[in-house]
């Protein structure tokens, strides 16, 4: 009874925070910032501990610490500021409560961030690649490396936040002695989309354009298969010049397993049609191949 009522109670709360959320100007843009804290054997594994998001204008849209559901090993308060305090208060919300109005916020919406597919993965959902923008992958944003994979023939690797931060913005955010802000990260990458936006949605826009030709391409070559196929049977009436022609070799070719002389000297190239499922029973000398085919529902017995 007191688990089905506490259950009650989150999804009440669920779904009036979600009310809160939508009744705010959210627009078209997202920005997503994520803390972890450390779980697991010496704190190895990283565990969602506080989510924030901010719209266009930079209002925070969500701010909150997530309960997580395993002992925590390592708060990494130094860096991502969460205390012990923080995650087990009132205000921390369950991870499937945060999910929800994650889910429910981004949907249909370009989201920003910096090394996203981390916060992703914690959060545990995902979101279209063509709706991502991430700082962390933007070629411009990214460093030459020797180790990662290559991109555009070159080899590179994403840099800090903070780095790209000093660099394209003049900002100083993460310094020494104090511990990350998720706002203020996300923040930080809205500024960084906000800056590259025009030759950044330029690039999407060109990497479209490049996937929709080759998909075009691929249904062209299909096509044009597919037509070739299709063209055998008007070939059968164009060798011959009368209709009596096609039909006598169509039924010796069926009942007798052969094909009056007459015709014999002109099937350098011939297609017999037959009727559908039916599998042909013709004998030739040597000399003539042949191959299987199906167009249309039309079975031919190809004779080369």
């Amino acid at each position: 009874m007191a688990q089905h009522l506490s259950k009650m109670f989150n999804s009440l709360r669920r779904e009036k925070l979600l009310r809160e959320v939508s009744s705010k100007q959210v627009g078209w843009y997202v920005a997503l910032d994520c803390e972890m804290v450390g779980t697991g054997a010496l704190g190895s594994q990283s565990t969602l501990a506080r989510v924030s998001m901010v719209d266009w204008d930079g209002h925070i849209i969500l701010d909150t610490f997530v309960k997580v559901p395993v002992s925590v090993t390592d708060y990494r308060t130094h860096i991502s500021g969460v205390t012990q305090q923080h995650l087990e208060s009132d205000q921390a919300m369950d991870l499937e409560d945060v999910r929800y109005i994650v889910q429910k916020i981004l949907h249909g919406r370009v989201l920003i961030g910096h090394g996203l597919d981390n916060d992703l993965s914690a959060l545990m959902i995902s979101h279209p690649a063509h709706d991502i923008r991430d700082t962390a992958c933007y070629i411009p944003y990214m460093q030459v490396s020797a180790t990662e994979t290559s991109i555009a023939g070159r080899k590179l690797s994403p840099r800090k936040l903070k780095d790209l931060v000093k660099d394209f913005l003049g900002w100083n955010i993460q310094e020494m002695g104090t511990s990350h802000s998720s706002v203020e990260d996300a923040l930080a990458t809205l500024a960084l989309y906000k800056k590259a936006r025009p030759e950044w949605e330029a690039y999407i826009s060109r990497k479209l354009r490049e996937e929709r030709r080759k998909a075009n391409q691929g249904k062209k070559v299909s096509t044009s298969s597919s037509s070739k196929r299709n063209q055998i049977a008007p070939s059968i009436v164009n060798r011959f010049s009368a209709p009596k022609q096609v039909n006598t070799i169509m039924h010796q070719a069926n009942l007798t397993g052969s094909v009056n002389a007459d015709f014999r000297s002109s099937l350098h190239s011939v297609s017999v049609v037959y009727p559908p499922n039916m599998h042909p029973q013709t004998e030739w000398k040597s000399g003539y191949t042949n191959s299987w085919e199906t167009s249309n529902n039309i079975q031919f017995w190809n004779y080369r």
